[in-house]
């Protein structure tokens, strides 16, 4: 059955796609205001459950490439991404039926309910990583076989281009190479899905999933005002969450590839490792591996219950770690390479329990 997503769910849907996020995923609230202004302008999006999408149906990933700090200062107009969707429609000779977003966490959960509104097609409920992820060459269509030899990109100046490319890798390459050059960020498009290809191809549900946990932490901040333990506490229980740390943030380290951090648990005196790039990769306590990449690993401020990203975390921050387990899609070996802690360069043993 279609969930119909309107701008009273816009705060639920922020909230779960910066959970989602796993300390990336890029700005939300200038977003989250424009979502509910078209929202209120067009009315609800529908969102469309992947086994409810037929067969030959052309479903178009969607999203934004680039800086966070850049989307704050140009914000989406919607031409960007209706010209991105024309370009790629040209290629594949077929207007699209649906759109998904290509990420459903962070903003670009956020985004693929905006074009939705501005373009009138309904959205369906799943992504390609159900977390935020860097790169497009760790896509689940990637990861599943899927050739991704294109993307439509467009900014909001009106340049545009249409890329092809031999590899997922080197379109990447290509992508980020544009996005200076479009006031760093772009809309994209990337090929199209037909129906059939979804199940198996897509990681479902991430909308939904999204919005749940949203309405979990409000429900929980509601019922237990003024005890952010509790919260946190509530909220793990509701969602199938563990807490991996509660206490203050005393070390950061940070380079060009990547940082480090820990994290002193007041509850026992353990110590909490965090391996960071753009999102948080891997928590190791005393030494023993307790989650790891594509596990998500949502940091939040231990008093506001605020998400805190991997570039705003600071020395002396009281904090809770908690960790989601990763979509069932990640689950198989041949795709989970694409995305644990080897990809980005971290050498670890998964313990039999994070399996």
């Amino acid at each position: 059955m279609a969930i119909s997503v309107g701008a009273s769910d816009v705060r639920a849907l922020e909230l779960g796609t910066a959970l989602l996020g796993s300390g990336g995923g890029g700005p939300l609230p200038a977003v989250g205001d424009l979502l509910r202004s078209v929202l209120d302008r067009h009315g609800p999006v529908s969102l469309v459950p992947v086994d409810a999408v037929g067969a030959g149906s052309s479903v178009v990933p969607v999203g934004i490439m680039g800086s966070s700090s850049a989307l704050t200062e140009v914000l989406l107009s919607g031409t960007e991404f209706s010209a991105a969707i024309t370009a790629m429609s040209e290629r594949s000779g077929r207007r699209p039926d649906f759109l998904m977003p290509f990420e459903g966490a962070g903003v670009n959960g956020l985004i693929g309910c905006f074009v939705a509104s501005v373009t009138g097609l309904d959205l369906v409920d799943c992504d390609l990583m159900g977390r935020a992820l860097p790169r497009l060459d760790q896509i689940s269509t990637v990861a599943a076989g899927t050739e991704l030899g294109a993307a439509a990109v467009a900014s909001p100046s009106g340049s545009s281009a249409l890329l092809h490319a031999a590899s997922p890798a080197r379109l990447e390459r290509m992508l980020r190479s544009l996005l200076p050059e479009m006031g760093g960020w772009a809309a994209v498009a990337l090929p199209p899905l037909a129906g059939e290809q979804l199940a198996g191809s897509v990681v479902a549900a991430t909308l939904s999933r999204a919005l749940a946990l949203g309405r979990a932490l409000e429900q929980a901040e509601r019922e237990h005002r003024g005890d952010p333990a509790t919260v946190v506490d509530v909220l793990a229980e509701a969602t199938s969450a563990s807490v991996l740390a509660r206490g203050r943030v005393d070390a950061v380290a940070r380079s060009t590839a990547g940082g480090n951090a820990l994290v002193r648990d007041h509850r026992a005196g353990s110590v909490l490792r965090l391996e960071l790039a753009n999102e948080y990769l891997l928590a190791i306590r005393d030494g023993a591996l307790v989650a790891e990449t594509p596990d998500i690993i949502t940091c939040v401020d231990a008093r506001s219950m605020r998400v805190i990203g991997c570039d705003e975390l600071r020395v002396g921050s009281d904090v809770a770690l908690l960790r989601w387990a990763a979509p069932p899609f990640w689950d198989v070996p041949a795709h989970r390479r694409l995305v644990d802690a080897a990809a980005f360069g971290l050498a670890t043993t998964r313990p039999a329990e994070l399996r």
